[in-house]
């Protein structure tokens, strides 16, 4: 047979795990709310922990005693949880900590956002103030909070003709502006459009892209230029940026990992746990495969669980269900098919096995 079983714990896919046992299924395992205090930050990452390793405890001790054949659905809901928790844990670890301290580090200062409403309306062919507030886009509406109000026109005086006759109503005062904080909250926002955009079908979406990474660099800019902010806040909100731009988006935002944990409409996961393995596991997949490692590489459960799955999966496609024999013609066209994303992932998790063994010795 293709795939021999491995000890626990072994990283190989050329060597698979033995029967998983059952996984609860948790499509709907974790709720990433922005916590309010590190307080309540804390406590809910107690919870999430204490959840998933109720989880792997319960399969372990299955693992062991080898009682019951995983699913394809449990597979993939066991994929989910392991992955929505390092969702949760690199913003809860890494990303909201590092905002945090530059919006510290930027305090109260207000910076000059007179280009970024400028390259706003200037993208939108039309001025911020013709848009309805309760019917804008979330961009729009954040944009146009920021823009300063004129002055309420009030009556020249309470007479009988001077409390007809209005004054005039003053420019208003200073450029448009807003704290770090703020600014962040326009650029998430610039995010969700932006992910809109990519994934949308109108044939407008490459304009749009283009026009909304412009105005991020718009932002960028008036962050750069400000003097109201110490130059030590800049350079920590930048360092965060580039961390989640080059180590969350391309592990959790992209591909495969993205409709990992995209919902439908019906508040569903859109990639179905018994479909979650065939996902990242398909024929010549080398960029799913790559995207997998990426994000459960460094889970050595994530991989016994997928090893289980892909074992599931041989059997399918090579083994005939009436006489229970490998067909060879079956058997070779799997490996045909499937040697890439298998070596893919063997290379991959054996690399990062070795620099993770290599880091815990220095």
């Amino acid at each position: 047979m293709l795939f021999r079983s491995a000890p626990v714990g072994s990283t190989g896919y050329s060597g698979l795990t033995k029967d998983l046992a059952d996984m609860p299924q948790v499509s709907q395992f974790y709720a990433d709310k922005a916590a309010q205090t590190s307080q309540a930050q804390n406590a809910q990452q107690a919870r999430v922990d204490a959840r998933l390793q109720g989880v792997v405890d319960r399969v372990k001790d299955k693992i062991d005693t080898n009682l019951v054949t995983v699913t394809p659905s449990e597979v993939g809901s066991g994929l989910y949880a392991i992955g929505e928790k390092a969702k949760f844990d690199f913003k809860n670890t890494v990303l909201r900590p590092g905002y945090e301290n530059a919006f510290d580090l930027a305090g109260k200062g207000k910076i000059d956002l007179s280009n970024v409403l400028t390259k706003a309306e200037d993208i939108l062919g039309r001025k911020l103030s013709t848009f309805a507030p309760e019917t804008a886009p979330d961009t729009v509406r954040k944009l146009l909070s920021f823009q300063p109000k004129a002055p309420e026109v009030k009556p020249l005086g309470g007479g009988l003709i001077s409390s007809k006759v209005k004054t005039a109503a003053e420019a208003p005062a200073g450029p448009p502006s807003a704290t770090l904080r703020e600014l962040d909250d326009v650029r998430k926002a610039i995010n969700a459009d932006i992910q809109a955009a990519k994934t949308g079908t109108s044939p407008t979406n490459p304009s749009t892209l283009r026009n909304l990474m412009q105005l991020h660099k718009e932002i960028d800019d008036a962050i750069g230029k400000s003097t109201t902010i110490p130059d030590t806040a800049k350079q920590a909100y930048a360092d965060i940026v580039k961390t989640y731009r080059t180590e969350y988006i391309p592990r959790f935002g992209e591909g495969a990992n993205a409709n990992l944990f995209k919902q439908t409409s019906l508040n569903e996961l859109k990639t179905k746990p018994e479909d979650v393995i065939t996902k990242y596991f398909n024929p010549g997949g080398e960029s799913e495969a790559k995207q997998f490692v990426n994000l459960f590489g460094d889970k050595p459960d994530a991989l016994k669980i997928a090893g289980k799955g892909i074992e599931d999966l041989y059997r399918q496609k090579v083994v005939d269900a009436t006489t229970g024999l490998v067909n060879p013609t079956a058997h070779a066209k799997f490996l045909k098919d499937y040697a890439q994303p298998i070596k893919i992932m063997d290379d991959e998790i054996g690399r990062a096995t070795r620099l993770n063994s290599s880091h815990n010795r220095n």
